[in-house]
C-alpha cells in the first residue's frame, strides 16, 4: 500500500463525532507531512465550508488513504443515512469534490450511501464475508491466548465461532481466563456479548416478512451460495423460485448478510453469529428445518443436473443426512463412489459408506456394504471383502432377493479368481450364470460369461477364454451395450496379445479404442492406450510404447486416476528397467509404489515390490533384492494371492539361480510349479519349467535340460504362445551350440528367428541374431559372423538396449581375427547394403 499512497490517517467514529473533530485529526496528520496550510486557518473564524474546502484542495493534491473507521454509529436508527446533518453535509462536501489522489475508506456493518445516490459510480459497496480459515489462523497467531494452540484446535475454534476479527479477539479476551476446551463447552456468555456488540436483535426487528423468511430459511446453507440457491430456498410448490432481490437487498444494507465474488459469481453467506441466530429463530417463526434441509439438497440435486459436480452432489447427501433423510443420502453416496476412488478419495467414500450402513435399514443398508465390500476388494484386502460378502449373501437370500445373490457370487468369483483359486472362481460364477438365466438377466449372463473368459484366459486355456467372451460379446451386441462390447474386444485383444499374435492384438484394441472414443469414457480409453503400449512394450518397441504410456497417463492425471496413474507410472518404470536405465526405473517405481501406498492398494504396492526387487537383482545386490521380495511375498501371503506368491517364489529362485545355489533355486522353483499346477496356469507352469531347464543347463546336466525346454515348449505350442515359444527355441540352441552341435543349434536359431520376426519383437530378433554371429565366428565364417552382429548391433542400439555395447565388443574381437584390411572392406559393403 505503501508504494502507492503517500500516508494513511484512520479515524474512528463514535456518536458524537464532528465536523471540527475530523478536521483537527486532519491537521494534525497534515502537520506531520509538512502541510501547515489548513493549521494557518483551523483556529480562524471563518466558515467550516471554507476549512473544508482548504482540505479538498490539498486531498486533491497529494495521494493519501483515509480511512473512517467504525462509522456505523453516526448513522440514523434506519441505518440508512448519516444522523448529524452538519456531519452529513461535511461528508458529502468531502467525498463530492475530492476527485483525485486521495482515496476514502469508510467501515461500517451496514451498508448505506453517503451521498445520497449522487456520483453513485464514485463509490464502491464491498461486502466482506467472515475472514477464511487461513487468515483466522493467522489473527489467531496475533493473540498470546491462542497462538500456542495447534493447528486442529485453531479450526475448531473456528468452526464454532467463524472467522469475524472482534469475534476472534473476544474469545482471545475470554480464553485468558478460562480453558479453551471449558470456552468451547460453553459459548453463551460470548454469544450473549457478540449479540450486543452486533445488535442483532435490534437489526432483525427491523426487518420485513419476506426479509426475515429469507435470513432464517439461507441459514441453512453452510456455504456461501449464488442469488439462485436463496431464491430456491424460500421458494415451495406454487412458487420454486420466487424473486428475492429487495429482501437480499435489506439484509445486505443491514449487514446481516455479506456478499462477495466467486469466480465471475456473486455469492452471498451469513457470519456464525448470524447464522446461530437465525437457526435459532427458525422454530419460532414456524419453519420446520428438515424441509429446508431437504429443499437445500434439492437445489444441489438440480443443479449437478447441469454442471455433473461431483462435490455439489456429496453437498446434496450432506443435506439429505442433516435432514434424516438416510435413503436418499445413500443413493447419491452410491452414484459417487466410483468417482471418488478414481480421484484417490478412498477414506471419505468408505466414511460415507459406513454413515449408509449406520443410519439405514434392509436392502438400503446391504446394497451400502456390498459397495463397501468392493472397495475393499479394490484395495487388494481380498479377506475383508470376501468376509463381507458372504455376509451380504445370506441378507439378500433371507430377503428372497435373487439378482442380489447373483450379484455377490459373481463378486466373490472375483476375489478367489484374484488369489488364484480358479476352482473356486469357475464355481461361484457359473451359480451366478444359473441365476441370472432363470431370471432372464442378458446383461448378468453375459457378465457371468465374460468373467468365466477371464479365468481361462488367467489359466492359459485361450480356446476357451475365446469361446466364452464370444458369447458374452454376442449378447452384449444383441443388446447394443458399446461399453460392454468395448470390454470384451478388449480381452479378445488380450488373447491374441498373451499368444504373441501382436497384429491381431492391435486390431481389437483399436476396434475397442473406437467405441470407448464414441462412448467419451477417458477412463477406459486410458486402459487400452496402456495395453498398446505393452504391445510395444512386449515387441521391445519401447519408444512407442512411452508414447503409448504417456498418452494414457496424460488423460488419467486430467482425469485424477491416481490408481490408473500408479499403474502406468509401474510401466514407464519396467521399460527403463528393461532398458538398464535403473536410476529412471527405480524412480518411476516409487512414484508409483507411493501413490499406491497412499490408496492403501496392497496388491499394486506388493508387484511395485517386487519389480523393485527385480532391478537390485539385475544389480548383483542381491540382499536388497531378496528384502524386497520378502515384503513382496509378506503382503501377497495376506492377501491369499496365490498367482503372485507363484511369481515372487520364481523371482527368489531366480536369485539362488545367480549365485550358484541350484538347490536353494530349484526348491523355490518348485514351490512356485507346485502352486501354478494347483491353479491350473499352464503359461506359469510353462515360465517355471523353462527356468528349471536353465539351471540343468548351467550344471551341464544337457539331457535333463531338453526334457524339461520340451515339456515348456509343448505347454506354449498348446496355449499359441509364440514368444515363449522363440525363447525355448532360442534356449534349446544354445544347448546344441554348447555341444558344438551347430548344425542343429542354427536349426533351432532359425525357427526362433522366424517366430520373432513374425511378432515383430525386435529384441528377440537382436538376440538369436547375435547367437548365430557366435556360431558362425567358432565355424571361421567370419563374413557371416559380422553380418549377424552388425544386425544385432543395429537393432539392440535402435532399442538403446545396453546389448548394443556386448555386440559391438563381439564386432571388435572380431575384426582382429579378420584383420583390419579385409574386415573393413566387408563392414562398408555390409553396411551399405
Amino acid at each position: 500500500m505503501g508504494y502507492y499512497f503517500e500516508g494513511t490517517l484512520g479515524i474512528k467514529f463514535t456518536p458524537t463525532t464532528r465536523p471540527e473533530d475530523i478536521l483537527n485529526k486532519f491537521n494534525s496528520f497534515l502537520l506531520m507531512k509538512g502541510r501547515p496550510e489548513l493549521n494557518q486557518i483551523l483556529n480562524q473564524q471563518v466558515p467550516l465550508e471554507v476549512k473544508t474546502s482548504l482540505l479538498v484542495n490539498i486531498l486533491n493534491q497529494i495521494r493519501f488513504l483515509v480511512i473512517f473507521d467504525n462509522f456505523e454509529d453516526c448513522l440514523n436508527e434506519e441505518r440508512n443515512g448519516i444522523e448529524n446533518l452538519e456531519l452529513k453535509a461535511f461528508i458529502q462536501h468531502l467525498l463530492n469534490n475530492t476527485t483525485r489522489n486521495t482515496k476514502f475508506l469508510i467501515t461500517t456493518r451496514y451498508d448505506f450511501d453517503p451521498l445520497d445516490g449522487r456520483l453513485a459510480s464514485g463509490i464502491e459497496h464491498i461486502s466482506l464475508p467472515e475472514l477464511h480459515f487461513p487468515q483466522t489462523n493467522w489473527l489467531m497467531n496475533n493473540f498470546t491466548e491462542l497462538a500456542d494452540l495447534g493447528i486442529q484446535k485453531k479450526k475448531e475454534i473456528y468452526d464454532v465461532i467463524g472467522g469475524h476479527p472482534w469475534t476472534i479477539g473476544q474469545f482471545a479476551k475470554h480464553a485468558a481466563v478460562q480453558r479453551v476446551d471449558d470456552l468451547l463447552l460453553d459459548l453463551s456468555p460470548l454469544k450473549k456479548e457478540l449479540i450486543e456488540f452486533t445488535l442483532l436483535d435490534k437489526s432483525f426487528s427491523k426487518l420485513d416478512e419476506d426479509a426475515i423468511k429469507l435470513l432464517l430459511s439461507a441459514s441453512i446453507f453452510e456455504e456461501a451460495i449464488p442469488i439462485e440457491a436463496l431464491s430456491w430456498i424460500v421458494g415451495d410448490e406454487k412458487d420454486e423460485c420466487p424473486a428475492v432481490g429487495e429482501p437480499l437487498q435489506k439484509l445486505l444494507q443491514w449487514g446481516l448478510v455479506s456478499k462477495e465474488q466467486e469466480y465471475d459469481k456473486s455469492v452471498y453467506s451469513e457470519h456464525t453469529i448470524v447464522k446461530d441466530f437465525a437457526l435459532k429463530k427458525l422454530k419460532e417463526d414456524g419453519l420446520d428445518k428438515k424441509t429446508l434441509l431437504v429443499r437445500a439438497a434439492r437445489y444441489y440435486e438440480n443443479l449437478v443436473a447441469q454442471n455433473r459436480n461431483l462435490w455439489d452432489h456429496l453437498k446434496a447427501r450432506d443435506y439429505y443426512f442433516q435432514a434424516e433423510d438416510y435413503k436418499s443420502a445413500t443413493r447419491i453416496v452410491e452414484s459417487t463412489v466410483d468417482h471418488l476412488i478414481l480421484w484417490g478419495h478412498i477414506k471419505l467414500a468408505m466414511d460415507l459408506l459406513n454413515d449408509s450402513i449406520n443410519t439405514t435399514l434392509g436392502e438400503t443398508k446391504t446394497n451400502a456394504e456390498y459397495t463397501l465390500a468392493t472397495i475393499y476388494h479394490r484395495l487388494g484386502d481380498l479377506t475383508t471383502a470376501l468376509k463381507i460378502c458372504n455376509k451380504i449373501k445370506n441378507k439378500y437370500e433371507e430377503m428372497g432377493n435373487n439378482k442380489g445373490v447373483a450379484v455377490i457370487l459373481h463378486e466373490v468369483g472375483i476375489i478367489h479368481q484374484e488369489q488364484g483359486n480358479y476352482k473356486e472362481a469357475v464355481n461361484k460364477y457359473n451359480q451366478s450364470l444359473k441365476i441370472a438365466e432363470e431370471l432372464g438377466d442378458k446383461r448378468g449372463t453375459a457378465q457371468a460369461l465374460h468373467q468365466l473368459g477371464n479365468v481361462h484366459l488367467l489359466q492359459g486355456n485361450y480356446g476357451e477364454a475365446v469361446k466364452k467372451y464370444k458369447q458374452a460379446l454376442k449378447i452384449f451386441e444383441d443388446m447394443e451395450d458399446k461399453s460392454e462390447i468395448a470390454t470384451t474386444l478388449h480381452q479378445l485383444g488380450v488373447i491374441n496379445h498373451q499368444q504373441g499374435n501382436y497384429e491381431e492384438a492391435v486390431k481389437k484394441y483399436n476396434k475397442s479404442l473406437k467405441l470407448k472414443e464414441e462412448l467419451g469414457d477417458k477412463r477406459r480409453i486410458a486402459i487400452t492406450l496402456h495395453q498398446l503400449g505393452n504391445i510395444y512394450y512386449d515387441q521391445g518397441n519401447y519408444e512407442e510404447a512411452v508414447k503409448k504410456y504417456n498418452q494414457s497417463l496424460k488423460m488419467k492425471e486430467e482425469l485424477g486416476d491416481k490408481s490408473g496413474i500408479a499403474q502406468t507410472l509401474h510401466q514407464l518404470g519396467s521399460v527403463h528397467f528393461l532398458q538398464s536405465n535403473y536410476k529412471e526405473a527405480l524412480e518411476k517405481y516409487n512414484q508409483s509404489l507411493k501413490m499406491k501406498e497412499e490408496l492403501g492398494d496392497k496388491r499394486g504396492t506388493a508387484i511395485t515390490l517386487h519389480q523393485i526387487g527385480m532391478i537390485y537383482q539385475n544389480q548383483g545386490n542381491y540382499e536388497e533384492a531378496m528384502g524386497k521380495y520378502n515384503q513382496s511375498l509378506k503382503i501377497k501371503e495376506e492377501l491369499g494371492d496365490k498367482n503372485e506368491i507363484a511369481q515372487t517364489l520364481h523371482q527368489i529362485g531366480m536369485i539362488y539361480q545367480n549365485q550358484g545355489n541350484y538347490e536353494e533355486a530349484m526348491g523355490k522353483y518348485n514351490q512356485s510349479l507346485k502352486i501354478k499346477e494347483e491353479l491350473g496356469n499352464k503359461s506359469g507352469i510353462a515360465q517355471t519349467l523353462h527356468q528349471i531347464g536353465m539351471i540343468y543347463q548351467q550344471q551341464g546336466n544337457y539331457e535333463e535340460a531338453v526334457k524339461k525346454y520340451n515339456k515348456s515348449l509343448k505347454m506354449k505350442e498348446e496355449l499359441g504362445d509364440k514368444s515363449g515359444i522363440a525363447q525355448t527355441l532360442h534356449q534349446l540352441g544354445m544347448i546344441h551350440q554348447q555341444q558344438g552341435n551347430y548344425e542343429e543349434a542354427v536349426k533351432k536359431y532359425n525357427k526362433s528367428l522366424k517366430i520373432a520376426k513374425e511378432l515383430g519383437d525386435k529384441s528377440g530378433i537382436a538376440s538369436t541374431m547375435g547367437q548365430l554371429g557366435v556360431i558362425y565366428e567358432a565355424k571361421g565364417e567370419y563374413v557371416f559372423a559380422l553380418n549377424a552382429y552388425i544386425k544385432a548391433f543395429s537393432i539392440f542400439e535402435s532399442l538403446k538396449s545396453p546389448y548394443s555395447q556386448l555386440a559391438s565388443k563381439l564386432i571388435l574381437e572380431l575384426r582382429d581375427k579378420m584383420g583390419e584390411e579385409e574386415f573393413k572392406a566387408e563392414f562398408e559393403k555390409l553396411v551399405n547394403e
